[in-house]
């Protein structure tokens, strides 16, 4: 074979390579300004002024999930009245910084509007806590949107709210100025498919101290489903229905779906259910999902790879002309 043949044999798919690799790295939406995540967020919503409802979106629980996900997101974004969008967690498999680029980059990609990611189980893992702080901020937080408060705490380790925290979420939950107080948080304090459990006792008592302060409503993730009702005097939605795989085959409760939630001037706290049909799901879901995160792998390791490929193409160049 030619010299120049043999030569295109080798250097075609290298310069295949090469030009995916640099596609990879200045395609890429998520910037060093993003971060900390959740508090450059909360800062855009002051522009969320004016008077009149105010709504947001509340999803949870799309790790897994990339076609499904994209679609929420995009009806997200068409929507004009939601200003926001609330996260319950388990936004990856695991607390990797590649898992969380891919889905910065998913978010990025579809939604153009605030968006606040609470700590679900799935985040724990992996690199954890530390890394959540370093690339979200605390893991409990609270802001107000036009005289509504919201307080996002982390109880994604046994359903369990440390004292300090309990007592940070009591001097929250005293303001006495809010017209709506809203409290969202990954695991359900109570499962609502079978009830109280072995965490029973500290659930009452969360569950008392939310009823004191008169709390508007609660949300949580971490079921994969909806479900919605009353503990004592609090309204509760449980919503995981962004993507992962469903909990079950009860159609009343085990579908896809965001919340959106609309706040009235008087306080008053409305919550439409807003199913979503994907056009795929189940394996090409999953498929699509690993190839983004392969596609975030090679981003965060952008010099490494092109290290690699330097080396491929020196070698190959010395070896045709020896």
């Amino acid at each position: 074979m030619p010299l120049w043949r043999r030569g295109l044999l080798y250097f075609v798919p290298l310069f295949c390579l090469v030009a995916f690799l640099f596609l990879a790295k200045y395609t890429q939406r998520v910037r060093d300004s993003d971060f900390p995540w959740n508090p450059v967020n909360i800062r855009k919503l002051s522009e969320v002024a004016g008077e009149g409802p105010l709504s947001l979106a509340i999803i949870g629980d799309n790790l897994g999930s990339s076609l499904v996900f994209s679609e929420i997101l995009k009806r997200i974004q068409a929507d004009p009245d939601i200003k926001f969008v609330i996260h319950l967690g388990d936004s990856v498999y695991s607390g990797r910084r590649t898992s969380y680029l891919h889905f910065l980059e998913r978010v990025k990609k579809h939604l153009h509007k605030p968006l606040i990611l609470a700590v679900g189980n799935h985040e724990l893992r992996g690199e954890g806590l530390e890394l959540y702080g370093e690339l979200f901020g605390p893991p409990y937080f609270s802001f107000r949107v036009r005289g509504a408060c919201f307080v996002v705490l982390n109880n994604a380790r046994k359903r369990r709210i440390d004292p300090v925290q309990k007592s940070w979420l009591a001097r929250q939950l005293t303001n006495r100025d809010c017209a709506a107080k809203l409290v969202f948080m990954h695991m359900p304090i109570i499962d609502p498919r079978w009830g109280p459990d072995l965490y029973q006792q500290g659930a009452l008592d969360l569950l008392d101290l939310l009823k004191r302060y008169g709390v508007s409503y609660v949300f949580f993730g971490h079921v994969h489903g909806f479900f919605s009702g009353r503990w004592g005097n609090v309204p509760y939605a449980v919503t995981g229905g962004a993507g992962a795989k469903l909990y079950g085959g009860d159609p009343e409760h085990f579908f896809f779906h965001y919340l959106k939630v609309t706040l009235g001037p008087d306080g008053k706290v409305a919550v439409q259910v807003e199913r979503v049909e994907p056009v795929f799901s189940g394996f090409w879901n999953r498929f699509h999902y690993l190839c983004g995160e392969m596609l975030a792998f090679v981003r965060s390791h952008f010099f490494l790879f092109a290290s690699l490929l330097l080396g491929a193409f020196l070698l190959l160049f010395f070896r045709l002309r020896g």
